[in-house]
């Protein structure tokens, strides 16, 4: 019986040397892991969760998948990597940092996801450029179709160019951006989508002018043909000078008719470039000095009948050189996603882009 005692105490004793150990063990490996974490060492807190697992399962197996999970991720970033396919190496490597924060994970997220930053750029110009559009483009671009271009209301109209022409000049920064990179057809795509969205912005803007253009060169012309009439028939009978002052109250009716047409190319021409295209509006100079010439705000009346061809021939090129159809991409315009028009495997790969701006950038 005192053997049988003996024995019992003997185990118990075993058994609380072995917990102790098996205690000071855990404590140890939390310490590690604590550690590890804090220091962001994926492999370190791998090696500590492999070893807690087994001491408390419930607790820390799931935490020792995600790490693992993480590791496999990472090292096939890093197989990508040394192939230089910074596409599939970027991807892992945000999916193994996203999985557990890594200093490792976070380094090569970094040195991959620069090969991209461009996209970053060109898809926030894209977001603000839609942004600067004002709300039902497509109607308003219709209301001034619809509209005689003297009953259009400068103030309003100055404005909408003036957001047209800012959206347009965030497309352009865009555009400055796209290069031949060796990225995957898909964002090549994608980047020929948004030149082309560019150029469609940029009509907006340029059907708004060619229908003020167009209507302001019909007067004018109009003008040109009356008065030029009219200075043959005169200068038939009677010196330069006496038909000029003859003629000066045709002149001044025809400045008073045109007047109102005069003001807007004039808006248009300062709206467009106090927006910051100036070179858009390169035409307006030898507009304006056809304006002049046919009102006889400059010149030499001597020389009004024969530079009558050459007056017509500069305001039907300007014209011509200047008339716009409306873009097709109203369906584009229902939202900022599709605006962007990326693709979902684009968009995906953009939206991690985004998650990691501040490493990237």
């Amino acid at each position: 019986m005192q053997f049988y005692i003996i024995k019992i105490f003997f185990l118990l004793f075993i058994l609380s040397s072995l917990s102790a150990c098996i205690s000071e063990e855990h404590a140890q490996e939390k310490a590690l892991y604590k550690k590890a974490k804090q220091n962001r060492d994926l492999n370190a807190q791998t090696q500590a969760l492999r070893v807690l697992a087994k001491i408390e399962p419930q607790i820390y197996q799931e935490q020792l998948e995600q790490a693992e999970k993480a590791t496999l991720l990472l090292q096939k970033a890093k197989e990508f990597e040394k192939q230089q396919n910074w596409y599939q190496s970027y991807q892992l490597a945000h999916n193994s940092y996203r999985t557990l924060t890594s200093n490792e994970a976070k380094l090569l997220l970094v040195t991959s996801g620069k090969h991209f930053k461009n996209l970053i750029k060109i898809h926030d110009s894209m977001e603000k450029s839609f942004q600067i559009l004002p709300e039902n483009i497509f109607i308003q671009l219709k209301k001034y179709t619809l509209l005689p271009v003297i009953e259009w209301n400068i103030v309003e109209f100055n404005q909408l160019l003036q957001q047209l022409t800012q959206s347009s000049i965030e497309l352009s920064r865009a555009q400055n951006l796209v290069n031949k990179s060796n990225y995957p057809q898909k964002i090549h795509n994608w980047l020929s989508y948004t030149q082309s969205q560019a150029h469609a912005v940029a009509q907006y803007r340029n059907y708004l002018v060619s229908k003020a253009i167009n209507a302001s060169a019909k007067a004018l012309l109009a003008h040109n043909k009356t008065l030029t009439d009219e200075a043959i028939e005169l200068l038939a009978y009677v010196k330069p000078d006496i038909a000029m002052n003859g003629l000066q109250p045709k002149f001044n009716e025809a400045f008073l008719q045109y007047h109102p047409y005069q003001e807007l190319m004039q808006n248009i021409y300062l709206s467009i470039s106090s927006a910051g295209k100036k070179q858009t509006v390169e035409w307006y100079n030898e507009w304006q000095k056809a304006e002049n010439a046919v009102l006889m705000l400059e010149g030499e009346f001597s020389q009004y009948r024969e530079s009558s061809k050459y007056r017509r021939y500069i305001i039907t090129k300007i014209a011509l050189e200047n008339t716009t159809k409306l873009p097709d991409n109203e369906q584009s315009l229902s939202s900022v996603q599709s605006f962007i028009g990326a693709s979902a495997s684009v968009q995906s790969f953009l939206d991690k882009l985004l998650q990691d701006k501040a490493f990237i950038l």
